[in-house]
């Protein structure tokens, strides 16, 4: 539980949740507008046969009318903002934060080590390019928390949504110090730690930040998750929650996305 600087904290951790928690792409850049809806191809012909008889009159064949299928269209902000976390979805004592924005601010992290530049690009940028629609929400539990907030992005297929994961997966692993910097609260040495995913979605992978004994900002632990439904991905952030409230709202997470985006979730996996 974190017992100072509270204000700055809590207003930080939705903050958090879209930018360490939208899985970019390593190297790439903002996120991509809505795409959209993908043509159908030309319907397939055959050519003319001739008869096999030289005597008869030739005949042809009618060209085929059967079209390729016609690609989905691309998921919406509307359509995951449907799927995010509700209240009823999270144990009672749950309120929605009003501000889930950036305007005010955000935490940024660094670090000199360049096994760390990947982490450092993932947990400064907004949201994961090559997807083609992102929503948030945050909440939290009472003024000492806990804080909880996710990020849904969409991509045009579940490939890329693999990819994003076994990027943040990857990068994750390769990084064990940084530093973070909060406006009005100061900056701290951080050290990073792979943890056990929650077993729901796919590919899912996660991590925990905790500050260095001492610092500006002693106390601080955040627990990182992001997990696979299809072609979304599903990010969450949890300040201040016990291991079992993790795992709950993680699955009641992939549940929400799965009923309303009618995505199947697949075997749970972690990379």
């Amino acid at each position: 539980m974190i017992s100072t600087h509270r204000p700055a904290l809590r207003s930080a951790l939705p903050l958090l949740a879209l930018g360490a928690l939208a899985l970019p792409a390593l190297g790439a850049c903002g996120p991509a507008a809505s795409a959209s809806s993908a043509k159908a191809t030309s319907p397939a012909t055959s050519p003319a046969t001739p008869s096999a008889t030289p005597s008869a009159t030739p005949t042809t064949t009618a060209p085929s009318t059967t079209a390729a299928p016609v690609a989905a269209a691309p998921r919406t902000a509307t359509e995951l903002t449907s799927a995010l976390l509700g209240l009823s979805d999270l144990p009672t004592g749950y309120s929605v934060e009003k501000d889930t924005g950036r305007d005010s601010g955000q935490p940024t992290f660094s670090a000199s080590a360049a096994a760390c530049r990947d982490l450092v690009s993932l947990l400064n940028t907004p949201a994961p390019p090559g997807s083609v629609a992102d929503a948030t929400v945050g909440f939290s539990g009472g003024q000492d928390g806990p804080f909880v907030s996710e990020q849904l992005s969409a991509f045009p297929g579940a490939s890329g949504a693999t990819a994003v994961l076994r990027s943040l997966d990857a990068a994750a692993g390769a990084c064990d110090k940084a530093t973070i910097s909060m406006p009005g609260s100061g900056s701290a040495a951080v050290t990073i730690a792979q943890v056990s995913p929650p077993q729901a979605g796919e590919h899912a992978t996660a991590f925990r930040v905790t500050a260095a004994a001492g610092s500006a900002l002693e106390g601080f632990e955040v627990t990182f998750v992001a997990t696979q439904v299809g072609d979304v991905t599903a990010a969450l952030t949890f300040l201040g929650a016990l291991p079992d409230e993790v795992d709950g709202a993680t699955q009641a997470a992939v549940d929400k996305v799965t009923e309303k985006l009618g995505a199947a979730s697949g075997s749970a996996s972690t990379t």
